[in-house]
């Protein structure tokens, strides 16, 4: 589907043909990847500056989608004379609106990403005197520990059953907690 777009350039005159050809091909990109865009309107400008010291390109991004909502994505990059460095600005900046689209576009269609709450379980086995530990996670396996991954001193308040959460790595002789954080008065 052709995306309706509305091209503004402004102070770059010498790259007006390029500009909007690569413009054209990433508002074509972004109609494929969502078909409901209402409109796009893209915004080019380098102000005068003074030729040795460079310009800044500003682009702006802007996404109309149904129902009145906008996705915006400006960004600035600093020209040092190369063409092409107006046209990484104009990307970076179409980059950003496509990650902003597929976002919108898994919320409507309720794929919303869920953070996976941090591994957990209980200390199953404690051994003070040695200054380690295990943890009974919740897949059925143990976690080892030592007294320098529990957070905050929190080892010499740890005793079997103790709830905690950790960060798992690979050890030497298994998996081990590189942190753990005995999880208080609140049940994970």
């Amino acid at each position: 589907m052709a995306v309706p777009l509305e091209i503004s350039l402004r102070g770059v005159e010498p790259h007006e043909e390029t500009l909007k050809a690569e413009i054209e091909r990433l508002a074509e990109k972004l109609g494929r990847l969502y078909d409901k865009i209402m409109n796009l309107r893209v915004v080019v400008e380098a102000p005068p500056g003074h030729k040795r010291h460079g310009r800044t390109h500003k682009v702006s991004v802007e996404v109309l989608l149904p129902q009145k909502k906008k996705i915006i994505a400006n960004r600035e990059h600093r020209e040092s004379g190369a063409h092409e460095e107006m046209t990484f600005a104009l990307r970076e900046a179409f980059d950003a609106a496509r990650r902003q689209l597929e976002e919108y576009s898994r919320r409507q269609s309720g794929e919303v990403k869920a953070h996976e709450a941090p591994p957990h379980g209980r200390v199953s086995r404690l051994f003070p005197d040695r200054d380690y530990g295990y943890i009974a996670a919740s897949g059925g396996y143990e976690v080892y520990f030592h007294r320098n991954s529990v957070l905050e001193g929190g080892f010499d308040r740890l005793e079997v059953g103790s709830e905690v959460r950790f960060t798992e790595e690979a050890g030497d002789k298994g998996p081990q907690a590189s942190t753990v954080r005995p999880a208080g008065k609140h049940h994970i």
